[in-house]
């Protein structure tokens, strides 16, 4: 489903009544959706975490040309109706340029949704992730600070090329009082220097 098509998906109304028919639905296992925004995440979120049948949800982003960028999620898990103390999505993205895939990031509205899926998740305590690098990775907590309710403690952003401007941006965000419930950070081979953590000294 295209959500930028007119012909599939005519308006931000239309497409709260199809998120509110996933809510109840028994029957589908996996959903696609090509181009969903910021203005698509709450609603969206909203009827999935309480979906216990959805086993994948697949968000496929275009880029350049024909090219795009894919995340599939494992919704069950990040909603909490199948009990997983640790989600591994760290490997959830993959990227298709000139029609071959490759491993990539999850992409930005992607990490919107797990932070929304998790919200209500009381049996998680661990997540590993690749939300992109640098800035892109130091953004995520603006993302997960939606599940600050749920019972995650621990964020593994492990080897995701964060440098010192991802760095940054994540101690900053630690410092405004993101994610409260995150006491552990796993954050080994980013290459951050002491300067990534000065909003912390």
């Amino acid at each position: 489903c295209d959500l930028r098509d007119k012909e599939q998906v005519r308006s931000l109304r239309s497409f709260h009544l199809l998120a509110g028919c996933l809510r109840a639905n028994a029957t589908l296992t996996c959903l696609s959706l090509r181009s969903l925004n910021n203005e698509h995440v709450e609603p969206l979120s909203e009827a999935l975490r309480w979906n216990s049948h959805l086993k994948e949800l697949k968000l496929e982003h275009p880029t350049k040309g024909n090219d795009s960028m894919v995340t599939s999620l494992p919704v069950q898990q990040l909603n909490g109706s199948r009990k997983t103390k640790t989600i591994d999505i760290s490997g959830a993205g993959e990227a298709i340029v000139s029609g071959k895939r490759e491993m990539a990031h999850c992409s930005r509205f992607a990490c919107a949704m797990v932070g929304a899926l998790l919200a209500e998740n009381s049996s998680v305590e661990a997540l590993k992730v690749n939300p992109g690098s640098a800035s892109e990775g130091g953004a995520f907590l603006e993302h997960l600070h939606r599940a600050k309710t749920s019972s995650l403690h621990t964020l593994d952003l492990s080897a995701i090329g964060l440098g010192d401007r991802g760095g940054a941006k994540l101690f900053e965000s630690l410092h405004t009082g993101m994610c409260p419930m995150i006491t552990t950070f796993k954050l080994g081979n980013n290459m951050l220097a002491d300067q990534a953590v000065g909003p912390l000294m």
